[in-house]
């Protein structure tokens, strides 16, 4: 892998940790924060309060401005104020006054009150991202679709990369990966993902979200032995969260994100926005599982009037328990036919899914992928992967042949006994 995108990125990339926790704190905020401890050291003499190398995040700034409420307090009570209301003696003659030492208690006070706010307000946001997120998702009725663009839909939520993942028998294997500013370093991330399928036991902390169905967070991921190894040493992750997909009461897969680019470690707050859209997206997936199944029949029962005899889909995505041998029976409740969380796979000849008709109508007008996206409000890799469904599904070895089979089955449909 010695040209690939994840060496070049290595070599801009020393690997040095990254200071800071959660939101950071905008520029702005960090020279007040500096000015404000600035003059703690003047009035006290302290001046080993802060790193300003180390204090960047919320989380930090409260702690610093709790430490200089102590020491401004102990300084204070050194010097009480007389009982006629007058400021005491000054410290070693010349240093501050009750009256300075108040102000600037006040003072930071109110800044930290401040970035309070700040940090619920942009709390706030990401929980009504995730909520506009889950609302655009319910629009889309096929799950090959659904699963792609909820990786896209993850990084909408304030993270840089994302990762959606199903879980096959015991086994962790990425469905999807969305890198903002790099489809090459995504590939390379699923590759490595997929050519080594990670085995769900207690030596991962994965193995917790499906024992508990919880969302974790991983601060160490470059220390951690028990990481998933080829997708940290591809992906240069710090740390990242991870959140269960539980649809019908299991966990049938995972999602991952992080925030590489903007160099920011997660906290609890990141974990609990992707908790909070894997529960809507475990919501989203049953439901298209059932349309997908639906449409399936549908279309089957078409071809059977027409003498046209199609397989029904045979699931991907299962829903059953993951850590079901493959031995096990399939359910025989009402709910079997539901065993499905991906579009229909590869064994038999398939049903086209809505979606999927979508972009064929679209390639036989010509359209290039690039404008099929733009047209049905896509991204481009998932039209590369409907195009691929489609060829699989109508035996077709490139766009034109998969175009006049469609196009010949219409027909078969349209006039019976043709």
């Amino acid at each position: 892998m010695s040209s690939s995108r994840v060496e070049f990125m290595r070599s801009r990339d020393p690997g040095a940790p990254w200071p800071g926790r959660g939101y950071l704190l905008p520029a702005g905020r960090r020279e007040q924060l500096r000015a404000l401890l600035g003059r703690v050291a003047d009035l006290t003499g302290r001046d080993d309060l802060w790193d300003p190398a180390l204090v960047v995040d919320y989380a930090a700034a409260h702690d610093v401005l709790a430490a200089g409420w102590e020491i401004l307090l102990g300084a204070l009570g050194a010097h009480p104020v007389g009982t006629n209301g007058s400021a005491g003696a000054p410290v070693n003659g010349s240093g501050p006054v009750p009256d300075e030492l108040i102000e600037l208690l006040r003072a930071l006070k109110a800044f930290d009150d401040d970035i309070r706010d700040e940090r619920l307000l942009l709390r706030d946001a990401a929980l009504a991202r995730v909520r506009e997120a889950l609302a655009a998702l319910r629009r889309i009725d096929a799950t090959a679709t659904l699963v792609n663009e909820a990786a896209v839909a993850v990084c909408s939520l304030g993270f840089d990369r994302a990762i959606v993942s199903r879980i096959d028998h015991g086994r962790w294997l990425p469905e999807t990966v969305y890198v903002g500013r790099d489809a090459r370093w995504a590939e390379e991330i699923l590759a490595a993902g997929r050519e080594n399928p990670v085995v769900l036991d207690e030596s991962v902390p994965e193995w917790d979200m499906v024992r508990r169905g919880t969302a974790l967070l991983i601060s160490d991921a470059q220390e951690n032995p028990g990481v998933n190894r080829p997708i940290a040493e591809t992906s240069l992750s710090r740390s990242y969260v991870a959140a269960p997909i539980v649809a019908h009461g299991s966990v049938v897969g995972f999602l991952h994100a992080d925030c590489y680019y903007q160099k920011r470690n997660l906290d609890e707050t990141d974990r609990e926005v992707l908790a909070a859209f894997g529960e809507g997206l475990g919501y989203a997936l049953a439901r298209s599982a059932v349309l997908d199944r639906l449409n399936a029949v549908r279309v089957d029962l078409g071809n059977l009037v027409t003498g046209v005899t199609t397989a029904l889909p045979v699931a991907d995505w299962s829903l059953h328990r993951p850590l079901d041998p493959p031995s096990d029976p399939p359910a025989s409740n009402g709910h079997a036919f539901l065993q499905t969380f991906l579009a229909p796979g590869d064994d038999g000849e398939a049903a086209l899914t809505r979606r999927e008709v979508e972009v064929l109508r679209r390639m036989a007008e010509g359209d290039t992928n690039a404008r099929i996206a733009r047209r049905l409000v896509i991204s481009e890799g998932t039209v590369k992967t409907h195009v691929k469904h489609i060829l699989r599904k109508l035996g077709a070895s490139n766009r034109a042949e998969a175009v006049s089979r469609w196009v010949q089955l219409e027909r078969q449909q349209r006039v019976p006994g043709e």
